[in-house]
């Protein structure tokens, strides 16, 4: 469009000069009337008496006058056309401002388009997220469960072995009379063993079932959280899809827009064809009118020399006529002025008639240089449309091909919704058969909770059981130690009888009552040792329990303090810890370039200064600045030009290199293209190291590095 409103304005200017040229010539021809009319008005006043010589000289001023009206046709035409070249400049000033427009908003849906996209990924990416971190939590949930489940049991268990434990040590068994006080001494010691392993199984069954009401309480509230955030998924993925409808409804309105923009170039192209062919016509009629107007102007000058050729033998037969008795002195003198006066006449004739082609020459000059003027201008401007034509087509084929990479886009898109459709289905069945298995386990959990409230309040029921045997043995043992407390005294006096007895007597002690008595003995000391034993083993395992209480705690705090790490605090460990040793590593390679670059170039010096001193002495020119300065240009002079031409190729290769290396490593690709983990995780570039995550992160080390190549 400014390529056509530099053509217009470039023929407006044209228009104009032809104007001024047709505004001149009507000067000359009104400046030819009016001399034709004053010669006329001299020859009527001199000779009146000649009327077919003047109906010719009015002939001929009819006929001026009527190429003085064609010529103001002319004119007036000339104007009609300025005018419509103002208004098709006008014009194409609108469209070329329609155009910007058109394109403006062109360039705004594209950007729209490709900020939807980005929305639409940035929305999908986050639902997958979403996804994963639900997942997840579910998971962990399940195993928090199946944990749970795991102690319940292994408690079941141990309740189960402490009960049958407890069945046979309640069991009645016969006992001798010898046997009651070792017997005593071991139930006391169990039941009180027994009595503090109750106590605290009956402490951890209800810290378990406490967990267990809470966790049937939290049950439905991570329900009603994976309901809503389902609800959520779905008003998003309803939400992504009106989107998407609404891409698609955009893309088809930009096809009829850009099939609306085709037809539009379709047509200006059209009309500024027939605009061309308009101006090549204008063009063939001027150069007709300019051939027209020569003929014309020859005419005028051919029928000029003829009035001035009559007008001048008129004169001379009136001369003639005049004076017939007149001398012939007077003749003579009279016929030499007649000459001189024509010659006189001539010479003014041929005068203006040289002016006059001169000044027609100069006209045709001037038109065929306003023709080539013409000429290249069209020319030019038909090449401009064709130029433009060009780029239009340019345009028209990007836009095509944006439009195809949209679509492509908007299929993947589709693609991915569909996908991401069908995950959320699937996560969904996932989700119903997670909530059956939970519903399942619910109702198991709840009726192992029913028998296990029943086996508790069997062993509470058995535990007070145990507790009023408990009571009865403790009776019993006071009873007995009252009995064995009487037993003694009675034994003490016993024993006093019958040392009295065997004092009198002098007789020996039974056998029988010492060996008896030794037994007794011996069974007080083994029944001592295994309460020690027993005791010794209790300490034991009431301290491995203990340890391995504070070994479950430290675990515990273990796992939530690395639960705190995520990975993507391990992975910008990683890129950070990966970048260091890209930086040490590039630097170390900078350097060893810098060093063999310095090892070539210091060699190639101590070559070119051996080679020198070489030359100088092989020139005997003494060593030193002035001796250099003032050597004779004519010795060797074909060697040293040759030798400096390889100096100036070698440094201009080395610079052109330096080139290369310092753009290679501004945009280069870096040694970091594979993943860094085995897992799911590569760092994220395109084509240079600017565009990495280790270098794009804020106050990062290797800021300075991507900044500052090595020189």
């Amino acid at each position: 469009k400014e390529i056509e409103l530099r053509a217009l304005q470039g023929n407006y200017k044209d228009r104009m000069q032809e104007i001024e040229i047709l505004n001149e010539d009507n000067k000359f021809l009104n400046e030819d009337i009016n001399r034709l009319k004053n010669e006329i008005a001299k020859s009527s006043s001199n000779s009146s008496s000649n009327p077919p010589y003047i109906q010719f000289l009015k002939q001929n001023c009819e006929k001026i006058e009527e190429e003085l009206r064609e010529t103001k046709v002319l004119l007036t035409e000339k104007m009609l056309a300025l005018e419509r070249v103002k208004i098709d400049l006008t014009s194409c000033q609108r469209e070329a401002e329609d155009v910007k427009s058109l394109l403006k908003e062109k360039d705004m849906i594209i950007q729209q388009i490709g900020d939807d996209g980005n929305s639409l990924h940035q929305a999908l990416s986050n639902i997958q997220s979403k996804m994963q971190e639900t997942s997840g939590s579910l998971n962990k949930k399940l195993r928090e469960e199946q944990d749970r489940n795991a102690v319940l049991v292994a408690e079941i268990d141990r309740l189960k072995t402490l009960l049958q434990r407890s069945d046979n040590s309640s069991s009645p068994k016969p006992f001798s009379v010898e046997e009651i006080a070792e017997q005593l001494e071991k139930e006391l010691n169990y039941s009180a063993q027994l009595d503090s392993s109750i106590l605290k199984a009956i402490e951890s069954d209800d810290v378990n079932s406490d967990d267990e009401a809470d966790g049937a309480t939290k049950e439905p509230k991570d329900g009603l959280s994976d309901a809503v955030l389902l609800e959520d998924l779905r008003q998003k993925l309803r939400l992504e899809a009106e989107k998407g409808s609404k891409l698609k409804e955009m893309l088809e309105a930009e096809k009829h827009n850009s099939n609306a923009i085709q037809m539009q170039d379709a047509e200006i192209i059209e009309a500024m064809r027939l605009r061309l062919e308009a101006a090549i016509d204008n063009e063939g009629k001027l150069q007709k009118l300019l051939s027209e107007e020569r003929s014309k102007n020859e005419r005028l000058s051919t029928l000029m020399a003829g009035v001035q050729r009559t007008k001048s033998f008129d004169n001379y037969l009136l001369m003639k006529n005049k004076s017939p008795h007149d001398s012939p002195s007077r003749r003579l003198n009279r016929s030499n002025e007649f000459e001189s006066e024509m010659v006189a006449r001539f010479e003014s004739e041929i005068k203006f008639l040289n002016a006059q082609n001169e000044r027609e020459r100069e006209r045709a000059i001037d038109l065929q240089r306003v023709l080539e003027r013409e000429r290249n201008r069209f020319e030019k401007e038909i090449a401009d449309r064709s130029e433009y034509g060009e780029q239009v087509k340019r345009e028209l084929m990007r836009v095509t091909k944006e439009k195809e990479l949209l679509e492509v886009e908007l299929d993947n898109e589709q693609e991915k919704l569909l996908l991401s459709h069908k995950e959320i289905e699937s996560l969904e069945k996932r989700i119903n058969a997670l909530q059956e298995a939970e519903s399942m386990r619910s109702l198991r959990k709840d009726r192992s909770l029913g028998q296990n409230s029943l086996e508790t309040q069997e062993l509470r029921f058995r535990l007070e059981h145990l507790e009023h045997e408990r009571t009865q043995l403790l009776d019993t043992i006071r009873s007995l130690k009252t009995e064995v407390e009487r037993r003694k005294q009675n034994e003490t006096k016993l024993m006093g009888a019958l040392s009295r007895d065997n004092s009198l007597t002098e007789g020996a002690v039974p056998e029988e009552f010492l060996t008896k008595l030794k037994d007794l003995n011996r069974m007080l000391e083994n029944n001592a040792r295994e309460n020690h034993q027993q005791a010794e083993t209790l300490r034991l395992m009431v301290e491995e329990r203990r340890a391995l209480q504070q070994r479950i705690q430290e675990l515990e705090r273990y796992n939530v303090n690395s639960s705190r790490y995520n990975r993507d605090d391990l992975e910008e460990r990683a890129n950070h810890l990966f970048g260091k040793y890209l930086r040490s590593e590039s630097h170390r390679k900078a350097l060893v370039h810098q060093k063999r670059y310095l090892q070539i170039v210091l060699t190639t010096y101590e070559e070119n200064e051996a080679k020198a001193l070489q030359l100088l002495s092989t020139q005997n020119v003494p060593l030193n600045i002035q001796g250099l300065s003032l050597a004779k240009p004519n010795a060797d002079e074909n060697h040293p030009r040759r030798r400096s031409f390889r100096a100036v190729v070698t440094a201009i290769i080395a610079i052109e290199r330096m080139k290369f290396i310092v753009r290679k490593w501004q945009g280069g690709r870096r040694v970091c293209a594979k993943a860094i983990f085995s897992q799911q995780f590569t760092p994220r570039r395109s084509q240079s190291a600017t565009t990495n995550v280790w270098t794009r992160s804020q106050n990062s080390h290797f800021a300075e590095y991507n900044a500052s190549p090595p020189s």
